[in-house]
């Protein structure tokens, strides 16, 4: 239907997508070569461009998959649909589709990627990076998103990528400075939880594989850790003891402590009293 467009542009209505950062993107690669790009994800062999995240063919790409259509005519139809309706996901598909003509997919990620500016962890892996898409965004978020867009090219220009740093710097860091209560901000790799008085085998059910009190008993992990299921205050000095620890989230019984930082979102509706902080200082660093 547009055989002279140069890229096709795939997103979906929670997908929130930089045209500033895709057209820098965009103006640094060749349509005229075969190219299917976007945030890598596998089902069984197949390598594919997570929908969601968005994903990007050059002409060049799809022309051989039209012109493979047009060879096999009605042929080509019937393969597709019975595969199609077959399969969990139509992004999974497209790849498929792309591999019969040797086009294959080229990682994009974190450029192009499927989280929030809450969900995601900001750490070296994106901070230098331009931010082309996020997913699962509101449209209230999408619209803030256009805006901070508007004001960037407002005072920089068209040539000035922005990169999760700014996003960070604009989005979040304001929001990390204090402690947060009814929040939940994903504090996951670290997981401390006290045995449950009306379950006194807890401690023997946590397995040897279970991230939860690092698979030990309660009674073996170390002072500070027992002690971190206690109040908001013992997490965080729990979470201080750890060199690496970056923020911590408290509720009655639980704390939990993470390497990265993020956001997160408000919890007022679950009523579980679930606080959450930050390691300022290393934040700082960071």
């Amino acid at each position: 239907m547009k055989p002279e467009a140069k890229w096709f542009v795939y997103i979906e209505a929670d997908t929130s997508i930089s045209w500033l950062n895709l057209l820098l993107l965009l103006k640094r690669l060749d349509s005229n070569k075969s190219l299917y790009f976007g945030a890598q994800n596998v089902i069984g062999e197949t390598t594919f461009g997570h929908g969601g995240s968005g994903f990007v063919v050059s002409n060049a790409a799809a022309k051989k998959l039209e012109d493979l259509q047009q060879r096999d005519g009605r042929a080509f139809v019937e393969k597709w649909e019975k595969i199609t309706s077959e399969s969990c996901c139509g992004d999974e598909i497209v790849a498929r589709a792309f591999v019969e003509v040797n086009v294959h997919l080229t990682p994009a990620w974190p450029l192009i990627q499927g989280e929030t500016v809450a969900t995601i962890d900001w750490t070296q892996r994106h901070w230098c990076t331009p931010a082309v898409t996020w997913h699962h965004v509101s449209p209230n978020e999408i619209d803030t998103m256009w805006k901070f867009q508007k004001a960037w090219v407002d005072e920089k220009g068209w040539k000035t990528p922005y990169l999760y740093r700014d996003v960070f710097q604009h989005f979040v860091d304001q929001h990390i400075h204090v402690n947060r209560t009814d929040w939940i901000n994903i504090s996951q790799d670290w997981k401390f939880e006290k045995p449950s008085s009306a379950d006194s085998s807890f401690e023997d059910s946590v397995s040897d594989h279970s991230d939860v009190n690092r698979g030990k008993p309660f009674s073996k992990l170390a002072e500070d850790e027992q002690r971190s299921v206690n109040s908001f205050d013992e997490c965080a000095v729990a979470c201080l003891n750890k060199e690496d620890c970056k923020q911590y989230m408290w509720e009655p019984g639980r704390c939990r402590l993470g390497r990265d930082i993020r956001l997160g979102r408000s919890e007022e509706k679950g009523g579980m009293g679930v606080k959450s902080g930050w390691m300022q200082d290393r934040v700082e660093d960071f």
